[in-house]
């Protein structure tokens, strides 16, 4: 004789994987001619039931149930496939109760559509007559009057059970007082545990959503402070870019050691203030140095520029020199000029000098008389002589200077 033990819930603890590969784990162990099964749930999944019902009427050795504490909805159904049930005592108890669909978190969430409710509802109608035919046919009373049962919702204990013919032995009598099981929170709790879950999440995103909304608030509190203390205290602030790209906002109008930062905790930062630079530090919202960075001398930049002045000074001395050449050669050419025009003086002087001994006295000139003809002047020498007089001239002028 073999023996199993079913407790929990079905569909989750209590599946038909685990239950078949329990079996077939007997089956390895032993030769089962029988086989007993305590049970205990609260029931679950319907289809999961169903489908252990059949599966313990298939096997081919004789299967007897035993409840063992409380044996409701899904796990009912799978009680019935004994071929003898019995109870573990009068105070066990039963539910035989209609189906019931519990929603999924987010059909909770966000709820169903006509067409899935009108689907659901046909579904959950045509689970309710599967099981009223079950246990019509198990315990011999119409389907009717088995429907009527199943609306009740009740738990029934193992004395009314077996009137009805759901076991056929109570195995013990209990003399001592117990505390009878609480049938009225297990079968609304246990009868639909998923809804129970549902709310329980639902109520937990409903918390976590309260307490989101009280960190915004607080948030959005500590922002409006913020700006109030700005108001408030912080009115007059000094802001100054930095050269790293930054911001310090300072308290008040000037950038001195001691003085808040309200844009900073910590850094380092160089800044263009009052017409020079400045390395300031920040440390806790403060300025705690202030270092002036002096000025730095580049000789290469002044070597270029003087580079680039003398290049310019050699081009206007170069033209300068240029025009003076041209001008020195034109004096030169205006000199031997002049030199020419006094060659041609001397020489028309010399001329009236000559025609004078032909002149006679009525003034026409008689020129068939020989004269004697003055010694001829050289016209290079007196062009060197002009020359040399303008020199003259030009010495005389500088030492009048």
């Amino acid at each position: 004789m073999a023996y199993l033990k079913l407790d929990g819930e079905v569909g989750v603890d209590i599946t038909m994987y685990g239950v078949v590969a329990s079996i077939q784990d007997l089956r390895n162990k032993e030769t089962i001619t029988e086989l007993n099964i305590d049970m205990t749930s609260f029931g679950g999944c319907s289809e999961t039931g169903r489908d252990l019902y059949a599966y313990f009427k298939s096997l081919e050795f004789p299967v007897n149930t035993n409840a063992v504490e409380y044996v409701c909805s899904a796990m009912f159904t799978a009680y019935l496939a004994g071929q003898k049930r019995t109870a573990q005592n009068q105070d066990t108890e039963f539910l035989m109760h209609s189906p019931k669909f519990a929603p999924s978190f987010f059909d909770a969430m966000f709820g169903l559509s006509e067409q899935e409710l009108d689907y659901l509802k046909t579904s959950v109608a045509e689970e309710k007559n599967e099981m009223a035919k079950i246990y019509s046919e198990v315990l011999g009373i119409d389907k009717n009057t088995i429907i009527t049962l199943m609306d009740k919702d009740e738990m029934i204990t193992s004395v009314t059970a077996k009137s009805l013919g759901i076991i056929q032995e109570i195995k013990e009598t209990i003399t001592e007082s117990v505390e009878p099981f609480n049938y009225k929170v297990a079968a609304k709790f246990y009868a639909n545990s998923k809804e129970k879950e549902i709310l329980t999440k639902n109520e937990e995103m409903k918390t976590e959503e309260i307490e989101g909304k009280l960190t915004g608030l607080e948030k959005i509190t500590a922002s409006l402070q913020k700006g109030l203390d700005k108001l408030l205290g912080k009115i007059k602030a000094l802001t100054i870019n930095t050269d790293e790209g930054e911001t310090l906002e300072i308290t008040g109008d000037v950038l001195e050691v001691g003085v808040d930062v309200t844009s900073h905790t910590e850094g380092t930062f160089t800044v263009d203030y009052n017409d020079k630079k400045w390395t300031v530090v920040v440390v806790d919202s403060k300025v705690d140095s202030l270092t002036e960075i002096e000025p730095v001398e580049n000789p290469d930049e002044d070597m270029e520029a003087l580079k680039v002045e003398n290049e310019s000074l050699k081009t206007q001395i170069a033209e300068l020199t240029a025009s003076k050449t041209g001008l020195d050669a034109k004096v030169v050419e205006l000199e031997a000029v002049e030199a020419k025009v006094v060659g041609l003086e001397a020489k028309f002087a010399g001329l009236e000098s000559i025609t004078s001994n032909y002149k006679k006295e009525d003034g026409t000139h008689d020129f068939s008389s020989r004269v004697e003809k003055p010694a001829e002047v050289s016209t290079n020498d007196e062009i060197q002589a002009h020359i040399q007089a303008k020199k003259d001239a030009k010495k005389e002028k500088k030492s009048k200077k």
